[in-house]
């Protein structure tokens, strides 16, 4: 017994798959392609703010390691230094203590001023070039000047200054001296005020 098919599973589907077209497709090419520019276009923006975030953060945990080391030296010896006084840095804000500067260690060097810089194969090691400066006569904020070898102002100035230039040929005309911002290096300036500590003979602690 033959069954002949029904004139209803002859007919076509009602609704068939329906691949993109070519212009569909080139408009969306061009629709992703457009997001990717824009995209590409802040990428450099965003590695320059957060190259600029990690550098900020560097150097204030190096003046913070500086000002430290100025807290807990004697304050006469303190206001007896010759400043300024330079110290060096890596990337990570390990210091670098140059061979030819004579300190035993890191925390000697702010209180002995090395006017020698680090040798060549010490400078590749450095990112970071520290001047520190201690000024006995310390304006108050009401504008008053505190009396003398009572109050320090440490001011620490932190260089992100890979090629080493030299920055000591643009400075201010203040004594100590200041360095001067250049396009050749970056500059943060850090202030501190300290006061006579328990191992200084003036404190009254």
């Amino acid at each position: 017994m033959s069954f002949s098919p029904s004139s209803s599973s002859l007919r076509p589907p009602s609704h068939q798959q329906r691949a993109f077209s070519l212009v569909e497709v080139v408009l969306a090419i061009g629709v992703v392609s457009f997001a990717f520019v824009a995209l590409m276009g802040l990428l450099p923006a965003g590695m320059q703010q957060f190259r600029k975030a990690i550098d900020t953060t560097v150097a204030a945990e190096i003046a913070q390691r500086v000002i430290d080391d100025a807290q807990q030296t004697d304050f006469d010896t303190l206001l007896a230094t010759p400043w300024p006084s330079y110290r060096y840095f890596d990337e990570r804000g390990v210091e670098v203590i140059p061979i030819n500067s004579g300190a035993s260690s890191s925390a000697a060097l702010l209180s002995s001023s090395y006017p020698a810089p680090p040798q060549q194969s010490e400078q590749q090691k450095v990112v970071y070039q520290v001047n520190t400066r201690v000024v006995a006569q310390t304006i108050l904020p009401d504008g008053t000047q505190a009396a003398v070898n009572t109050l320090a102002t440490v001011t620490v100035q932190v260089l992100n200054n890979p090629g080493f230039v030299d920055p000591t040929q643009n400075v201010d005309q203040s004594i100590p001296p200041l360095f001067l911002p250049s396009p050749h290096y970056s500059l943060l300036t850090f202030c501190a005020q300290i006061a006579p500590n328990t191992f200084s003979n003036q404190s009254n602690y």
